[in-house]
């Protein structure tokens, strides 16, 4: 309760940093204060709570196989890939070398098989694709060598977010469908201290408009980008992460 009072404290007084201009004309439009030279936007403790309310308390990480699915209901708990690694161990030659687009379909696929492994989190980056279309590229390899659910943190600009959609959509099998069954999630990093990346806000907001589990993790780290105490390095991680979600439910209640 009082790393929570704290965090409303937070970005009430001092405010979080959205350079996205339709989230600031979003936190505007809802009473949020918002300074558009340093893009800080300053929102009070009862709307940053009733936003809150409005995300939904379960909600399932659909697969393109039903029973793969997922229900994050705070019950379970499931193990992925983690990403987004940038060298390999050749796992033939046993050299250290960049990563690449066939890494990520290899990784995919061992994923697939394996039943530890509940869903797909990008694990290393294609990087033999241009970096404009380069989570896109892995995405599409996930998707032809498996049949779990894929989250991607690689993904953010609006043409990418987009593109992701439609590629989703594709696999769903239509817009609708993908609403009802998101095979598809997003994961944002934050820009700490109390700040967010301009395309990850902008991919986090189509992603969620079109029915996908968007989300935020905190990059804070103690005595570098947070406070020297844990408590305090929590408390700024939670501020941007919580204002990051009341975003995202004041533009689309319920995402």
């Amino acid at each position: 309760f009082r790393l929570h009072c704290a965090t409303l404290a937070i970005i009430e007084r001092t405010g979080v940093r959205f350079p996205s201009e339709r989230a600031l004309h979003i936190w505007e439009a809802h009473g949020a204060s918002v300074d558009w030279d340093t893009k800080i936007v300053r929102a009070p403790g009862h709307l940053i709570d009733e936003a809150l309310k409005k995300a939904p308390p379960v909600y399932t990480l659909a697969a393109r196989c039903p029973e793969q699915d997922l229900p994050l209901d705070g019950n379970h708990v499931f193990c992925a890939t983690d990403g987004c690694g940038v060298e390999v161990l050749d796992l033939y030659s046993g050299e250290k070398r960049r990563s690449c687009l066939q890494d990520v379909a290899d990784i995919a696929r061992v994923a697939d098989y394996a039943e530890e492994i509940g869903f797909h989190w990008v694990a290393v980056s294609a990087q033999d694709r241009p970096p404009e279309t380069r989570g896109l590229h892995e995405l599409s390899a996930i998707w032809e060598n498996s049949t779990k659910h894929v989250q991607t943190e690689s993904v953010y600009s609006v043409h990418e977010a987009h593109a992701a959609v439609e590629m989703a959509a594709a696999i769903a099998g239509g817009r609708e469908m993908l609403r009802k069954r998101p095979v598809l999630s997003i994961m944002q990093c934050t820009a700490p201290p109390l700040g967010h990346d301009g395309g990850s806000l902008e991919a986090a907001l189509i992603g969620a408009e079109a029915g996908l589990p968007v989300g935020f993790m905190t990059m804070a780290a103690c005595l570098t980008t947070g406070p020297a105490t844990t408590a305090g390095t929590l408390v700024v991680g939670n501020a941007e992460v919580i204002a990051g979600t009341a975003l995202i439910q004041l533009a689309f209640p319920g995402a």
